[in-house]
């Protein structure tokens, strides 16, 4: 695998993680996650089952769904999210594991 495709792919990994946990914080399951966004199950369970790649639609969906940026899903970064949301993340157990 090149380098660049297994970085692709690290990202890729670490963003499915980070939706993960945004579900767990809210308490609801992938199928209420789907509900929500409009989405068939399916389509949302394989996003957290690594089966597809994210188009940056769904991606914007999911940061809109979840109250954070792109930017947050794809390298993590909290400096555009909004205050309320960074004290969830540093309360939130999900994200102290």
């Amino acid at each position: 695998m090149s380098e660049k495709r297994e970085e692709r792919s690290l990202i890729h990994q670490r963003c499915v993680e980070r939706i993960k946990r945004l579900r767990a914080m809210r308490g609801i399951s992938q199928a209420q996650a789907a509900f929500q966004l409009g989405w068939k199950s399916a389509s949302y369970s394989d996003v957290e089952s690594y089966n597809k790649q994210l188009t940056l639609d769904k991606l914007s969906a999911l940061a809109d769904f979840y109250d954070v940026t792109i930017g947050f899903l794809t390298d993590g970064h909290r400096e555009n999210l909004s205050d309320a949301m960074k004290k969830r993340l540093e309360n939130s157990i999900e994200w102290t594991l």
